[in-house]
């Protein structure tokens, strides 16, 4: 099997055809990130609290376990901590329990996150073709500090320490709830976040949900040059990279809904639109595509075989 998360047409044929998911008021949402960075965490909270966000839970809380490889020093489980506890504090998020573990099978790091919450107000979704998509922020920010992150030392004997240091200003930019705030104030009945699989994933994904077909300007699909030097430096596709922090909004009038969201400081782009038809295009100038079936995340590619350049 691809390495990653599971895709939707595999969990379709191997997990819910046996499993039967009992219906509650409560809502789950569950991220597990690993590598050596002390800052995996956050990446895992934001990536839960943003799908529960989105969902319009009340009473939220997330519950914290983390796995450390026995040669790591208890510094590292410290720092580990403190950073989670600023990004919940700074966004008002309750941590419900928090453990630690000293792993013998693990060589890095791995932090699970696993959020909880009272479901919300459910939404109403009824003709979804012919509506323009709208993408917030940049895509491939949540892939690009990770690259950061596990790579420094490498990516700084071939960048200026200013060009580094503008991603790791953009930390920030992975929670999701002001859009998510707005989307609700506006009554956008359909959102879709990004994450695993990058831009290209959750258009795909969300052609399947919905049963329509997508046109897209690929140019218009709002991307950082500091993404787009790292990934061509390990040679990857930053379309195809982890994105925690962007937001794909269907709407019927996109352009209305850019304003708003750049008027709250919040970068945003008209990309494309749904269509009738079960097409997925991509359209780049003169040159048009067809979206293909969601990838394994590029940045597992740093794990599975060091991403030598």
């Amino acid at each position: 099997m691809n390495l990653g998360k599971i895709s939707d047409t595999v969990y379709r044929r191997t997990i819910a055809k046996q499993v039967t998911i009992s219906e509650t008021d409560m809502v789950f949402e569950e991220r597990m990130v690993f590598g050596s960075d002390k800052k995996i965490g956050v990446l895992a909270v934001a990536s839960v609290v943003n799908r529960l966000w989105a969902q319009q839970v009340e009473d939220l809380s997330i519950c914290v376990k983390i796995l450390i490889p026995k040669f790591a020093f208890e510094s590292r489980l410290k720092s580990m901590v403190a950073y989670i506890a600023s990004a919940c504090k700074l966004h008002g998020i309750d941590i419900a329990g928090m453990d630690a573990e000293v792993n013998p099978v693990i060589t890095t790091c791995v932090v699970q996150v696993v959020g909880s919450g009272k479901r919300g107000a459910r939404r109403t979704f009824v003709s979804p073709q012919g509506l323009d998509i709208v993408l917030t922020n940049y895509v491939g920010m949540e892939g690009t500090m990770r690259l950061l992150h596990e790579r420094r030392e490498v990516l700084q004997e071939r960048f200026l320490a200013s060009f580094l240091q503008c991603v790791e200003m953009k930390a920030g930019d992975l929670f999701c709830d002001r859009e998510i705030e707005l989307a609700t104030k506006e009554k956008i009945t359909y959102t879709k976040l990004l994450g695993e699989g990058g831009i290209y994933a959750a258009l795909w994904n969300m052609a399947e949900e919905l049963g329509v077909g997508i046109a897209i300007n690929g140019a218009e699909i709002s991307i950082r040059q500091e993404t787009i030097e790292i990934c061509e430096y390990f040679h990857l596709n930053p379309y195809q990279l982890a994105s925690e922090g962007s937001v794909l909004m269907l709407t019927a009038n996109g352009e209305a809904l850019q304003a708003r969201l750049r008027e709250a400081q919040i970068p945003a782009a008209v990309i494309g639109t749904t269509t009738m038809d079960n097409q997925r295009i991509i359209k780049r100038g003169e040159e048009i595509r067809f979206l293909d079936k969601p990838a394994p995340d590029e940045l597992l590619k740093i794990f599975e075989d060091g991403a030598t350049t």
